[in-house]
């Protein structure tokens, strides 16, 4: 019985293979391809294997080319301010000067300073990590360098920037906006006294979180508190929330 059975799976088996045999050999026909094409071999592309693993310092580097991207058109071996610093120095073998200052410590996070000097200016910026502190360093060394050229008291050892190439890096140092300065501004403008700074705390030996600088702001009838590791940066900060104060209540003026 079960000899039957599988004599009848076999014939079965074979004339399903030949109607395949045949209706294939009728499609070959109906495409007139030659004998020789019906078996030929495919051939698949395969990737080389590659680890998917980047280091940091490959990851940051194409970062900051995607970042300084307009940058690069113009000055094609600049790609972060502290090389676009470095060019404008007229005399060779003379480079900024950068110092590690401190590192302060903002929640779980770390900040770092350094400061920069170059040919008896001086300025200091921060960061997350240390090249970024580095990087925007520079930027505001570059800031001082573009106020020295517009005051016509720029150092002859340092290249000046023509219109071009300040147009084209203004998106890579960007200037910091004045917040005391349009506060200053905005009392006047409003018949309001001029702002009342008040230092409340100042850092330490210490230089922890809570004995950073704290400024206090009274102006337009508003009271408001900056916190910063730079006092100026306080007051600059202090000022930015009365501004920000004062915009909320003036939009609730008017959509009353």
């Amino acid at each position: 019985m079960k000899l039957k059975e599988l004599k009848k799976k076999i014939n079965w088996m074979e004339k399903s293979i030949d109607l395949a045999v045949k209706r294939y050999n009728e499609i070959r026909i109906f495409l007139n391809l030659p004998m020789d094409d019906l078996y030929s071999e495919i051939k698949t592309s395969t990737k080389p294997f590659q680890l998917d693993y980047m280091s940091k310092q490959k990851r940051q580097e194409i970062e900051r080319k995607f970042t300084f991207k307009e940058t690069e058109l113009i000055l094609p071996d600049l790609r972060s301010p502290m090389e676009l610093l470095n060019n404008r120095i007229v005399d060779h073998g003379i480079r900024p000067t950068y110092r590690f200052l401190r590192r302060n410590t903002s929640g779980q996070q770390f900040i770092y300073n350094y400061s920069c000097s170059l040919f008896g200016m001086y300025v200091e910026g921060s960061g997350t990590s240390k090249y970024e502190a580095k990087v925007n360093t520079a930027a505001e060394m570059l800031r001082s360098i573009i106020r020295k050229q517009k005051n016509r008291t720029l150092s002859s050892h340092i290249r000046a920037f023509n219109d071009r190439e300040l147009r084209d890096m203004s998106p890579l140092i960007k200037f910091k906006v004045n917040h005391v300065e349009t506060l200053n501004n905005e009392c006047v403008k409003n018949l309001y006294e001029l702002p009342i700074y008040t230092l409340l705390s100042q850092p330490k030996n210490d230089y922890k979180l809570e004995n950073h600088y704290s400024v206090q702001c009274n102006a337009m009838d508003l009271v408001a508190i900056g916190h910063s590791n730079k006092r100026s940066a306080a007051k600059q900060m202090a000022a930015q929330n009365i501004l920000n104060l004062w915009e909320k209540l003036n939009s609730k003026r008017i959509s009353s």
